[in-house]
């Protein structure tokens, strides 16, 4: 892949991203005015759908044969050429040429999509000064990008080592931190983390819920996921709706591993949502404190 074919590319994931995001919220929305009922597990799985989709067409589609991929471009049908029309028939090769111009309006609407016609266009600049250029400030962005998340990932490493391992069961690490005041998930290679505050050491009733929310958050690939994410945000950093994406998927994580526990009915709906309070009122006091 050369850098035409990888800006081409990379060009239209991004807008596949951000026609998915407007997509997927419409849908949300208008399934709330008909009142069409989905679990949050199951708007997860519709939106990681439609960003693996938007992520692999371009890719799958510049895998193609050239001379494929070449045809799909043109997007007109292309008359027999005048070599196969019959020697002495002057009229009938006058007609024809006369009915190309209307012939070519009548197909123009099978492929001239706006990501072909784009693609057309960008086909017929001169890639020499500008494409690298690109290419260029895309690599300088993206390090800028990652080099903040490597420093987030370092104060995370910096929590995790501080912390105090108190169960480990095969690869699921519980450990208490004096540093955080809310309940966190992370998956480290093969080890899966599960760090609590420390304040919950004192009231044991939050304390097991915060245990049973984050090895929920295990169970359903949600720190797997946000692994992927996270790389995501880093690939295409400067387009708004990867950043929405990230938004709406982390929330509706929160929300399903709520509606999964509550659906146990190992704890009560009054008992949950005191613990959720508690946190909360928590966190405020830690943040309130550092000002």
């Amino acid at each position: 892949m050369n850098a035409l074919e990888f800006l081409n590319s990379y060009a239209q994931i991004n807008l596949l991203l951000f026609v998915a995001y407007v997509l997927f919220e419409f849908t949300r929305r208008s399934s709330r005015t008909i009142r069409v009922t989905a679990s949050y597990r199951q708007w997860i799985q519709i939106a990681q759908a439609l960003i693996f989709v938007s992520i692999l067409s371009p890719l799958a589609l510049h895998s193609l044969p050239k001379d494929v991929f070449s045809q799909m471009q043109e997007g007109v049908f292309r008359l027999p050429s005048e070599g196969k029309v019959a020697a002495g028939s002057d009229n009938n090769s006058n007609a024809i040429l006369k009915a190309k111009p209307k012939l070519e309006r009548r197909v123009d609407f099978f492929a001239p999509t706006l990501s072909t016609r784009i693609t057309l266009w960008v086909q017929n600049i001169d890639m020499s000064t500008w494409a690298y250029f690109l290419l260029a400030l895309l690599l300088t962005g993206f390090t800028f990008v990652f080099s903040r998340l490597f420093l987030r990932l370092f104060a995370l490493r910096r929590v995790l080592m501080s912390s105090v391992t108190i169960r480990q069961i095969g690869n699921v690490r519980v450990a208490v931190s004096d540093s955080i005041s809310i309940p966190f998930s992370m998956r480290a290679w093969q080890t899966h983390w599960v760090v609590l505050p420390v304040q919950l050491i004192g009231n044991a009733s939050d304390l097991r819920i915060a245990l049973l929310h984050e090895l929920q958050h295990h169970r359903q690939g949600d720190t797997l996921w946000a692994v992927g994410i996270e790389f995501l945000v880093c690939l295409f950093f400067w387009n708004p709706s990867i950043y929405f994406w990230k938004k709406d998927i982390t929330e509706l994580q929160e929300f399903s591993c709520d509606e999964a526990l509550i659906a146990t009915k190992r704890m009560s709906l009054h008992e949950y949502g005191s613990c959720l309070v508690r946190v909360a009122e928590t966190d405020l006091e830690n943040r309130a404190a550092m000002y």
